[in-house]
Formats: C-alpha cells, structure tokens, sequence
C-alpha cells in the first residue's frame, strides 16, 4: 500500500505496461519463431522485452522507495534509459514546475525581503530553468507565431521585473521592501500569464492532433502495403508513421509540461516514453509482415502492436482531458465536493 501519489502512479503506470507488453512478446515471440532469420522480428521481439524489464525496474523502484538503495544493476544489467533520462520520472524538471519553484522563491524574497548573494543565484538559476522548459513550446514547428511571440513576450517581461528585482537599491529599508512585494508580486502576475499561455499552447495542439485523427489511415495503409508485399508503399506509410508518431510524442511532451499533479506528471511522462518506445516496434512489425506478406503469425503481430498503439493514443486523450480539468480548477472542485459527502455507514 504505497502512500505517495507518485509511487502509486508510478505502480500503476508499470503494471498496465507489463500487461499490454505481455501480449506484445507473444506474437513477436511466435513471429521470431516462425521466422527466426528475420532481422526485423528479432529486434521486435527485443525491443518489446526491454521495455518489460524496464517496466519491472519501475516496479522495482516503488517497492524499495524509502526501504532500501535501488540499484537497476542489481536486478537487469545493462537495461535502462538513455544518459540524460532519468528512470524515476517524478525527478524530471517540467515547465510547470520550474515555475513553481521560482514563485515558491519568489514568496521566501517577500516573506523576509531578502536578496542576498545566495538568494540571487537561486532566482537566476530559478528563471534559467522556466526559460529552458518553455524551449519545447517555442521550438516546436507545431506552435503558431502569435502563441510563440506571447510566450516569448511573457519571458521578457519575467527577465525585466527580475532584474528590478536583483537590482541594489539605495532607499531606506521600508521603502525598499514595498518595492520587493510590488516587484514580487508582478513577477509573479508575468509567471501565472506564462503558465496560462503554455496551457492554451499544449491544449490547442493535443486539439489538432486528434482533428485530424491520422492513427487509422495509417495504420490501415501499412497493414494493406505489407500483406500484398508492397515494399515501396510501406517505407512510404511508414515514413508518413514516423512523423506523425513524432508529432504525438511532442504533444505528450507538452501535456507532461503543463501537468499540475503528480499523478498527471507521471503519468504523461511515461505516456511519453512509451509512444516513443512504441514507434519503432510498430515499424519493425510492419516490415516483417512486408518480408513474409503470407505469414499469419506475423499479420497477427501487426494486428496486436497497431491495437497496443491505439490505446496508448487513447491514453493520451484521457490524460489530455485530465489536464484540462486540472488547469480549469474542475479536478479540485470535484475534490471538495466528493469530500463534502457523508461517508458510507456516517449519519
């Protein structure tokens, strides 16, 4: 009975993995089997297993959390995630929560009005990180101009009231702190318009994402391709696959962003991984019933990845809805009104 939020989610989160991937090394298992020279079903076959064991390495960290140092090594070597990821993905840094720790350091600067040396570098390196989270929003070919200028407009004027901030002053002392709180509390009126923009920005894309609803088409086109051997016309689905797999990694990257709970923080990030874990299995399947368009086995691999695929899309669409109630307030109302109930067996 895990009593974090976090660890929970996390449980969670791994257990619905083992249980679709379980599925997943079957029929690569079986097409492997049935086709044991085939390079594409050997690393199918492979890359589904990895991700269960890195599956069993979250459940590993979860069960272990607070009792005993987690060592991956210890039970798979060699498995896990690139350098630069972290497995415990409750520790990634996200836009909204590098904005939280600044205006969480920003209240600590109007409580005591302090902005020494120490204090300074904490906001400096505070905003670096809000400015290094919103890159994903700006940089993306998906962002509109006018929503890439508002939120780089938004970023100016949190540079400018920081530096009115860390700006020594010769007033006497009274003065000085009401500057801090007025300073203070504008920077924090730019940081709550920059996370409502990024709100506006991740949620207009996950909108167009599933407008256009391109899953089905494309998947459909693949599966027609490989069965008639058609090798030319699967490269070019697939092409037409990677992108739009790319697109929805994107767009779960951004809903990871805006994420207010912990339970939406690991659960989009791991969303996240998955798509991107997910894409390239889903193309490895659908070239090995290219090579061997006659394979029942290898049909039915195709068949279960592009149903794996679509629930994972489905995933994201729940976790959308979640994360639009959330930055509404309708997830804490919803809170409070459960709360207000009488509880069973309570008069």
């Amino acid at each position: 009975d895990l009593k974090s939020e976090k660890r929970r989610t996390q449980m969670h989160v791994a257990r619905n993995l083992l249980e679709r991937h379980t599925m997943l090394l079957l029929t690569a298992s079986k097409t492997l089997l049935r086709h044991p020279e085939c390079e594409s079903a050997r690393n199918c076959r492979d890359g589904v297993f990895r991700q269960m064991r890195v599956s069993l390495q979250l459940i590993g960290l979860c069960i272990t959390d607070g009792v005993l140092p987690f060592d991956p090594a210890r039970y798979f070597a060699g498995i896990g995630y690139p350098d630069e990821e972290t497995l415990d993905i409750g520790l990634q840094l996200t836009a909204n929560a590098a904005i939280k720790q600044l205006v969480d350091t920003l209240e600590m600067v109007r409580m005591t009005s302090n902005v020494g040396t120490g204090v300074r570098e904490r906001l400096v390196g505070a905003l670096d990180a809000v400015c290094e989270m919103t890159q994903d929003f700006t940089d993306s070919a998906y962002t509109p101009h006018h929503h890439r200028e508002q939120i780089l407009d938004f970023l100016e004027e949190a540079r400018f009231e920081m530096s009115n901030l860390l700006r020594p002053e010769d007033h006497p002392e009274t003065l000085r702190n009401e500057g801090i709180e007025v300073t203070v509390q504008r920077l924090n009126r730019r940081l709550k318009d920059l996370r409502k923009q990024l709100q506006i920005v991740a949620m207009d894309q996950v909108s167009e994402v599933f407008r256009a609803n391109e899953d089905h088409l494309i998947l459909s086109s693949i599966k027609a391709c490989a069965v008639s051997g058609d090798i030319d016309g699967v490269e070019q689905y697939i092409e037409k696959f990677r992108e739009h797999a790319e697109h929805m990694q994107e767009v779960c990257r951004l809903l990871h962003h805006i994420s207010l709970t912990d339970s939406l923080h690991v659960q989009t990030g791991h969303a996240e991984r998955n798509l991107r874990a997910m894409a390239p299995l889903m193309i490895l399947a659908g070239r090995t019933l290219c090579l061997h368009p006659s394979s029942r086995i290898a049909r039915e691999n195709l068949e279960v990845f592009c149903d794996t695929w679509a629930q994972a899309v489905n995933d994201m669409s729940k976790l959308a809805k979640e994360s639009d109630a959330a930055a509404h307030g309708r997830v804490a109302a919803e809170k409070q009104a459960y709360m207000s109930l009488p509880r069973p067996g309570v008069s």
